[in-house]
């Protein structure tokens, strides 16, 4: 199995540094050592009217990682669980 890693603000800091000087998404990705498809979506869902912003996308990807971590309804209880699927197949 592959296993990955997330991009850190120093990383997106690099990331708007390198793009700013021209290198092209895969070259900035090969100086990083992240897939070319991880820089293009960073780029592409934190690039706005005024361009990449690395702060800005930091604080928006800690915003997403907290909102996984919140813990589901159903899935910490799994006697509830359990029940709630009992009665969904009976």
């Amino acid at each position: 199995m592959t296993s990955y890693k997330r991009l850190t603000a120093q990383d997106r800091a690099q990331i708007a540094l390198l793009s700013k000087i021209g290198l092209d998404q895969t070259k900035v990705a090969a100086k990083l050592g992240f897939h070319r498809s991880t820089v293009g979506r960073e780029l592409k869902r934190n690039r706005g009217g005024r361009g990449y912003r690395p702060k800005q996308a930091q604080a928006l990807a800690l915003e997403r990682q907290a909102w996984r971590a919140e813990p589901r309804k159903i899935t910490p209880a799994r006697n509830l669980r359990v029940a709630v699927s009992y009665e969904i197949v009976t």
